[in-house]
């Protein structure tokens, strides 16, 4: 049952964001002058971009593997895995607010959104998340994957944020 909701949950995920997606396409092909005022909204993104940094340092401090340690340690110690959950959706609403912002950048080569080193770092953060949520759901022996090192958190580089 918590699986098929998590489940459910990722795929209205992907659907929101493949939306966004398609609504930047047809708003860059509608706007043949949008390149006119990009210089004002990347001075305004750069802005947000710094606020919503501080905002992700408010939900994981200045290390995402002190983060992480510190939810994994709790959750092995309480078997709830409700802080883990609310910490993603606090990381996803986020990631969220960043793709909004990057949605400016314009496009590579191959029609991809460029994407800034801050929503990498969410894509980074929401994995690593993810990855500690599906093995607390599932059941998982937390304390053994630890010890081997099978986190994902444990081979996912350090986000340090100052």
């Amino acid at each position: 049952m918590v699986n098929e909701k998590l489940a459910a949950k990722r795929r209205e995920f992907i659907t929101s964001k493949n939306a966004g997606h398609i609504t930047q396409v047809s708003q860059r092909l509608g706007h043949p002058t949008h390149t006119a005022s990009f210089k004002h909204s990347q001075r305004r993104s750069s802005d947000s971009e710094q606020q919503l940094q501080a905002k992700l340092r408010e939900i994981i401090g200045q290390s995402l593997r002190q983060c992480m340690e510190a939810l994994c340690k709790e959750y092995m110690s309480t078997g709830e895995y409700r802080k883990i959950y609310d910490t993603l959706t606090a990381v996803e609403k986020l990631s969220e607010e960043t793709r909004k912002l990057s949605s400016g950048l314009g496009y590579t080569k191959d029609y991809l959104p460029i994407e800034s080193p801050l929503s990498r770092t969410m894509r980074t953060v929401s994995k690593v998340l993810e990855d500690l949520l599906l093995n607390a759901m599932e059941g998982e022996e937390m304390g053994e994957k630890e010890q081997k090192g099978l986190l994902l958190y444990q081979a996912a580089p350090d986000i340090i944020l100052q």
